[in-house]
């Protein structure tokens, strides 16, 4: 994430999950003091409880922390913390009850792992909470059954896991076009910034391909929408078998589409123009640019753009 503030390529605000995670880390500090200040049962621990309490409000203060210096790295390591004053609720508590409601925050740090963080977190994630939350249960069993401490281990780990499939979907439909599978405008966008950014830092250049199909209207008018989708489909897959992985094609139009080269100077991108053009038979008419160091993408695309259809209309002629 960058001092700036860019939205994510999925959409949300790069300083949401901060926001929430302090909310929590807040809420958790401010309902544990409550049970400290007026305890509901004379066995409760309300020492221990105002040390939760103070702890996770200093969770609260390093999200903030975190927050301020755009310290993306530092969110599954608070979240794991997070797992601490929930489990010491557990162990500590005097009643079933105050054991359910600690639970309870589990599952709302497994919601937030799971949207927010990656899927390699969430299994570290699931695996200390069964080990944190099952350890605390076993050393403080006043539920009425074992099957209560079974379930909300369950629910919080699964929750975790099912957001976290969901969420990668979504992020997937957002930055991806539904028919052939390239990236679209948005996934251009974000992941193109990334490629040039890894370039700039390796002072190598960064290659902008426009390409745009050749009478794709008129093939479209006289073999119907159908065969021009199973054409656009083709052409997607025919040339990402050429392409390196560290290489972008996205689909910004009806048959426009936008390569991002890492690493590619012009006569190695002149000699990927002759292989895409040989992988598949369609016609279409291409624009290259060297994307300069500091030089605004939207810029560059133009740049590319403007060279494409200077391009085309030299074939038509």
């Amino acid at each position: 994430m960058d001092a700036a503030g860019r939205r994510q390529g999925w959409g949300y605000p790069p300083s949401r999950p901060f926001i929430l995670l302090t909310v929590y880390f807040v809420v958790t500090a401010l309902q544990v003091a409550v049970v400290a200040a007026r305890p509901p049962l004379p066995s409760t621990p309300v020492g221990t409880l105002w040390v939760i309490a103070g702890a996770s409000m200093v969770l609260a203060a390093a999200v903030a922390v975190a927050w301020l210096r755009w310290a993306s790295v530092a969110l599954p390591a608070l979240v794991m913390l997070g797992l601490v004053p929930a489990t010491a609720s557990v162990a500590v508590s005097a009643g079933g009850q105050g054991q359910l409601v600690a639970g309870f925050y589990l599952v709302v740090l497994g919601v937030f792992t799971g949207y927010f963080l990656s899927a390699r977190t969430v299994r570290v994630f699931a695996v200390l909470a069964v080990l944190g939350f099952g350890l605390a249960f076993l050393s403080n069993p006043i539920l009425d059954s074992a099957a209560y401490a079974v379930a909300v281990i369950g629910v919080a780990v699964g929750m975790a896991f099912v957001v976290s499939s969901l969420a990668e979907q979504l992020r997937s439909d957002a930055v991806h076009d539904p028919l052939t599978g390239a990236k679209n405008r948005r996934g251009l966008e974000h992941c193109a910034m990334l490629i040039h950014a890894l370039d700039a830092r390796h002072g190598v250049p960064t290659a902008i391909v426009e390409i745009d199909l050749d009478g794709f209207k008129h093939y479209n008018d006289v073999y119907g929408h159908q065969a021009g989708d199973d054409l656009l489909a083709s052409v997607v897959h025919d040339w990402s078998q050429e392409l390196r992985r560290t290489d972008l094609l996205a689909r910004t139009g009806g048959d426009e589409f936008v390569l991002v080269l890492s690493g590619t100077g012009r006569e190695e991108t002149d000699g990927l123009l002759m292989r895409l053009r040989a992988a598949n038979p369609a016609p279409w008419s291409a624009g290259v640019v060297m994307w300069e160091q500091g030089e605004p993408f939207p810029h560059a695309l133009h740049e590319a753009d403007t060279d494409m259809y200077a391009h085309k209309r030299q074939g038509r002629s």
